[in-house]
């Protein structure tokens, strides 16, 4: 067995021509230290050591912030549950946060067609900056991603803006996507300060928007902030990717809360679209996206009451699970044989599904969203039938994409 190597640094004796070597060494460690010596005439001070009494303080003051917080925290699995249906007695917040709105680009900074400079209207600047802050990304060089950007950035331009950009082909976004990475580095490059107070001003902002009260206790919102405006890039090969998220106005926005609580302010200039006093529900605020359609809702914390009931709803069928998923697994064996189709069809779902982890899949609308499926959604082309493969007899080979287009 070969030994391994160890290298160890070895002391040689010193001849004529090393002691000089090493006089050199030393003459340049001693400059070394008389210039640290000149830069800094005020020594870093030292971290202090703390005493062992100042360490058991600390420690003991830890224990005690942590009791208290124990004591505090709302033990609502203790409380009597409300009537079925109903999940608050009331319910403040001060509604969701808007993201700022789109600053101009600098006078240095243009936009270029077919060559010429071209001042374009502040609707169609914030689109035209929201495909160049994606140049350097895959999504821009694909077709589709390329058509529907086009087309809806088309529809925020004036008349005179439409009739002038007719191809994407011509357009320069370059100054545009310059500006983004710069900004990008500033972000990267900033100082220790700037960093503490961009960290007080988004703590200054969750202090007032991140929190609600629900029946008199204070709890955290998980969602807060409305999502900014931008271009949507679904999951896959979505078939909408590259259409534009529009800016969500407060008139979009529907607010829920109970009747005796204070309504949360819209911002100056605006309304709130409607403003409900929903107990069976569990969301804040909601608003209807305008990519596919689907609502969107401000829903509380993880780590919430009403999270925590719908997590505890879970386990609880989890737990009447595990007294007769015996007696199913049985039954799906038995129903394999059937002479019924569908009661079979039933079976080999039921199967796949438990020993295999499938999704259970469901129907879903074509085109309007990225062709991923579950078990019962499965087609002929996701499944192929192998006499041997491997080494084994009468495989199922199964190649498709489920949620998330995994």
């Amino acid at each position: 067995e070969e030994t391994p190597i160890r290298k160890s640094r070895s002391k040689k004796h010193s001849n004529d021509g090393d002691s000089e070597g090493s006089q050199n060494k030393k003459a340049k460690r001693q400059t070394k230290k008389a210039v640290k010596k000149e830069e800094g005439e005020h020594p870093v001070s030292k971290k202090v050591k703390r005493t062992k009494e100042e360490i058991e303080e600390a420690r003991q003051l830890k224990m005690k912030k942590k009791e208290e917080e124990e004591q505090n925290r709302w033990r609502w699995w203790e409380e009597k549950k409300y009537e079925d249906g109903v999940k608050w007695m009331s319910l403040e917040h001060n509604g969701p946060y808007f993201p700022p709105e789109y600053q101009p680009l600098p006078d240095d900074v243009s936009f270029y067609y077919n060559g010429k400079k071209v001042k374009l209207s502040l609707a169609a600047e914030e689109v035209a900056l929201f495909f160049a802050q994606m140049l350097d990304h895959e999504y821009t060089t694909k077709q589709v991603f390329r058509e529907n950007f086009f087309k809806d950035w088309r529809k925020e331009m004036t008349a005179e803006e439409r009739s002038l950009i007719q191809h994407l082909e011509k357009c320069d976004f370059g100054e545009l996507h310059n500006l983004h990475k710069a900004k990008v580095e500033a972000r990267k490059n900033m100082s220790k300060e700037e960093k503490q107070a961009l960290k007080e001003a988004n703590q200054k902002i969750t202090d007032e928007y991140g929190y609600c009260l629900l029946d008199r206790h204070k709890e955290r919102i998980g969602n807060f902030k409305i999502e900014p405006p931008g271009l949507f890039r679904g999951r896959g090969e979505h078939p909408k990717q590259g259409m534009l998220k529009k800016r969500v106005q407060p008139e979009d926005v529907i607010i829920n809360c109970s009747k005796d609580s204070r309504i949360p302010v819209p911002p100056a200039g605006h309304r709130w679209k409607e403003v409900r006093h929903d107990n069976t529900v569990t969301w804040l605020a909601s608003w209807t996206e305008n990519v596919q359609g689907s609502i969107k809702y401000i829903m509380l914390n993880a780590n919430s009451k009403l999270k925590g009931e719908k997590d505890w709803e879970k386990y609880e069928v989890a737990r009447k699970l595990k007294s007769c998923v015996d007696d199913i697994r049985d039954q799906y064996l038995r129903d394999l044989k059937s002479k019924e189709m569908v009661t079979r069809q039933r079976a080999v779902a039921l199967y796949f599904i438990d020993k295999l982890a499938l999704r259970a899949g469901n129907e879903k609308e074509e085109g309007e969203t990225a062709d991923t499926v579950g078990c019962c959604s499965l087609r002929v082309e996701h499944i192929t039938l192998h006499d041997q493969l491997d080494g084994n007899e009468c495989v199922v080979e199964f190649d498709f994409l489920g949620k998330d287009s995994i």
